[in-house]
């Protein structure tokens, strides 16, 4: 059972590990500032610690090099911000061999760095405490 749970924690470190370089890679390919601006937004339920909560994606409209695009956004907005979100024009970075790939300045990489370290920790805690067991056998 323990080996299992040990699995499951490399596991989700993995997932985190391969969002934060996702992430990163974003960063570096998108170098052409742009404004764009929301012309919808989409919800998005998730839950945390048993509670419901919505988020809101916003849609992008823009134009690089005379051709127009739209994205969907990787931040998310709470409910009591969508009063006059749609309209807002925001400035998001894009790729610009691949317009469509957009990057915001987010908080993510930092909240993806603590998951990680906090599943590490969990997990060095559970091979301490199974080694010291199997010692005292």
């Amino acid at each position: 059972m323990l080996i299992l749970f040990v699995i499951i924690i490399f596991a989700v470190d993995i997932y985190f590990l391969k969002k934060c370089a996702k992430l990163k890679k974003l960063k570096k390919n998108c170098d052409v500032e742009v404004d764009a601006t929301i012309i919808d937004y989409a919800e998005r339920k998730w839950q945390f610690r048993g509670r419901r909560i919505k988020t809101y994606r916003g849609t992008y409209d823009f134009y690089y090099n005379g051709k127009e695009y739209q994205a969907n956004s990787l931040k998310g907005y709470y409910e009591f911000e969508l009063e006059n979100l749609k309209g807002r024009i925001v400035r998001i970075k894009i790729n610009p061999n691949k317009p469509y790939e957009i990057y915001e300045k987010s908080d993510l990489p930092y909240t993806y760095t603590l998951y990680i370290i906090i599943l590490t920790i969990i997990l060095i805690a559970i091979c301490f405490i199974i080694s010291t067991a199997l010692t005292m056998l």
